[in-house]
Formats: C-alpha cells, structure tokens, sequence
C-alpha cells in the first residue's frame, strides 16, 4: 500500500487532458508557488519553403509537479484542463482512479532527468513506454560534457543504431545516439562493479565535420505573425514567470531563454509598415531584448518611437507603455498608468480591457508575493 506523508513535497507525474496547454498549466502551477517541469522537444516544420525549428512540449499532457499531494488537488480542483495523477499500469491520457499507484518520482532521479533533456534539447528524442519495444539494455554510466549520467545502453527492434537513454520508469524514456566521442566515456556497471572502457585518442575533425557541429544561421522570419506571437509568449514567460531560484526552474529558464533569442533573430530584419505593426513588433523585441539583456537601449527607443505613433486610446500604446514602465522601473509612469486602470468598471470591462487585465494578472500576482 502507498503511503504518502502529507507535509512532505513529492514529484507527481500528471496527466492533462487539454491540448497543448502544458507550459500554461506549468506557468499557472509556477505562479501559486508549485514547482513544475514539462520536457520539451524541437519540432521542425517547413513554413513557406523555409525550415524552422520550434520548441513545443515532448509529450502531450505530460507534467510533473514537485508540491505536497494537497498542494496539487487543490490546483486540481480550481484548472479547467482536465488534470489527473498518473499511475502505474495505466495509459498514458486516461483518468482512471481504480488502477494503479500513484507515479511518484525520486528526487534525484528528477534532477538527472531535467539535466539531461535541458541540457541537450536540440538532441534528445522521447518515447513513451508504448511506443516501442526495447531489448534489454546495458547499464553504464556516460559522461556527456561535464556531466555524468547513469542510463542504459538500448537498441530499438529492426534499427541498428545504439541509443543511450535515461528514462522515468512507467513515463518516458529520453535518448541520444551514441556517437563515438560518448561511447569512449562509457562506464559499464554490473553487480556494484564497474568497467571503464579503455579511453581512445580523441577522433579528430576535419574541416568539413567542424563546419557541420556550428550552429547554424537563423533565416528570417516567413510567418511573421505566429513568430511574433511566440516572441512575445516566450519572452514574457521568461520574465515574469520562469525565476532563476532553483534547479527546475534555473533549467527551465534557460531552454526558454535560448528559445528567445533564436526566434529574436527570426523577427529582428522586420520594420512594421503601419504604426499598430510596428507597435506590436517594437513590444515583442522589447520584452525579447529585456529577457535576453541584449541591445536593450535600442529595443527601449524602439518601443518610444513605436508608442509615439499611436493615437492616445489605443489599447496597443497602453500596454507597451505598461511594460514600457515595469521593465524599466518608471514607478511615476505606472502610476499613471494604475490610475488609468482604477477608472475602469472592473467589474464589467470593455472586451480589450478584460484582455489586458488576464494578460498582466500573473504579474500583479508575482508583485504581491514580493
């Protein structure tokens, strides 16, 4: 029988039925002081003859949630996503109660496990248990950059490769291929003993396979609109909700901050050719340039050129000037700006005025708890 002490924070594994909601649950469960980690992947799609990566969660409805189990059903109970415990023997998107214990996570496993799918999110292919059959594995240890991972050695049925993976039992499993350079950092263990493969001369580069490990130039942007949008989501997540204030949320942060500056330079060639584009534009490189602390000066006088343009009741200027002020500390502009927002019928907003009011909320919540 499980036993789980109420005072004492656990990694639960959750489930959620809503689609692609997992890094707003996360950002939500963040907000009110819950500890989360979605695993996240590369997706390469071809938009208008360009290809372009994006960072998009792993696996659908997959969450682990670091809190006392009354911490999370009382989250449970407020979400409108559908959120459940996973347990053992159980699919991966059903809700069922009367199977299975609940899937709790040891601490340091969850810590190998954020290391290892942060540190190389451009390489890491996922899998659930389901997915496929593995053959039995090879325990070893490898030792990928500074960092020493314990995992297995596996194959897939009817592929030759070998992969090195490191999995969440009953959850997921996270692998990389094994290249030669890991396969000479190996360590086998069996039984308590250890291996250690003989180390090999390092294999040497030719001029043509330097070239293939820099990373590449980023095109500009031929979806400007949804690139736009990402920036901005990107960014203001990495400002207001993602603190550098632990181990989950310090990796986190910085998968989110790369992501911010890839799709920085996606957007950066673009001039809006009206002044509400470039206003919206100007806002996203701002909150971009803030995340990242690079070419902040030019991305504020953007932002004040881009404000000066629009007419006075525009609800674009109100909010460029909003954040205009809190990232720049202007307390005599926001409180102008409060004032505005004290002259609303809060209680019965106007349809942009409602829109603003559930954009900054999370920040209101994050100045309150400070």
């Amino acid at each position: 029988m499980q036993e789980i002490d109420p005072k004492r924070a656990y990694w639960f594994v959750m489930g959620a039925r809503s689609v692609n909601r997992e890094t707003k649950i996360c950002d939500a469960m963040t907000l009110k002081g819950l500890e989360c980690f979605v695993p996240m992947r590369y997706e390469v799609k071809t938009v208008r003859r360009q290809r372009q990566e994006t960072l998009v969660p792993a696996i659908k409805g997959l969450i682990f949630v670091h809190a006392r189990k009354e911490e999370v059903e009382l989250f449970m109970e407020k979400s409108t996503d559908g959120l459940f415990f996973r347990k053992t023997h159980q699919e991966l998107f059903t809700k069922e109660k009367e199977r299975g214990e609940l899937i709790i996570v040891s601490e340091a496993k969850m810590k190998a496990f954020i290391d290892f799918v942060t540190e190389h999110e451009q390489t890491v292919t996922f899998y659930s248990p389901d997915d496929i059959v593995w053959q039995e594995g090879e325990k070893v240890r490898v030792t990928i950059g500074s960092e020493l991972y314990e995992g297995e050695i596996i194959r897939i049925k009817g592929k030759r490769r070998k992969l090195f993976a490191l999995h969440i039992p009953n959850v997921v499993y996270s692998t990389i291929e094994l290249t030669p350079e890991l396969m000479q950092s190996i360590e086998r263990y069996t039984d308590g003993q250890e291996h250690r493969r003989p180390t090999l001369s390092p294999r040497r580069l030719t001029p043509s396979k330097m070239a293939k490990t820099e990373d590449r130039s980023v095109p500009k942007s031929r979806h400007l609109e949804k690139d736009k949008k990402l920036l901005f989501d990107t960014a203001w997540r990495v400002l207001f909700v993602l603190k550098s204030n632990g181990v989950m949320v310090s990796r986190a942060y910085q998968v989110a901050r790369n992501e911010v500056e890839r799709v920085m330079r996606r957007v950066a060639p673009y001039k809006g050719v009206t002044a509400a584009l470039e206003g919206e534009l100007a806002l996203a490189m701002f909150l971009g340039a803030m995340a990242t602390g690079e070419d902040t000066e030019a991305a504020t006088e953007r932002m004040r050129a881009a404000i000066a343009k629009l007419i006075d009741s525009s609800m674009l200027k109100f909010r460029m000037r909003f954040y205009l002020a809190k990232l720049t500390d202007d307390q005599e502009e926001m409180a102008r700006i409060m004032d505005t927002i004290g002259s609303w019928n809060l209680r019965k907003p106007q349809r942009k005025q409602e829109a603003f009011l559930k954009e900054t909320k999370g920040i209101w919540e994050v100045k309150s708890e400070e």
